[in-house]
């Protein structure tokens, strides 16, 4: 994998959110997206990837990521 300085799972680690397995998993993928849109040898695989279907399954999870972390992890009083 490339590093490209930024990482979502250990970015949570370092805020010590405890995430479950599913959670890691997810945010491993999710920054995965990241890599893969800005290099142009990954950018067509990543396109072809990117069906209605795939998108709408991963604009789900990270809306049920941001609504967890809103609920457990931040401080709105």
């Amino acid at each position: 994998m490339i590093y490209t300085g930024w990482d979502l799972y250990r970015l949570a680690e370092k805020c010590h959110i405890h995430l479950d397995e599913q959670q890691k998993d997810d945010l491993d993928t999710i920054s995965a997206f990241n890599i893969q849109a800005r290099y142009d040898d990954y950018k067509m695989e990543f396109y072809n990837k990117c069906t209605k279907d795939f998108t709408q399954k991963w604009i789900d999870i990270i809306r049920e990521l941001r609504q967890w972390l809103k609920k457990h992890h931040l401080n709105l009083s």
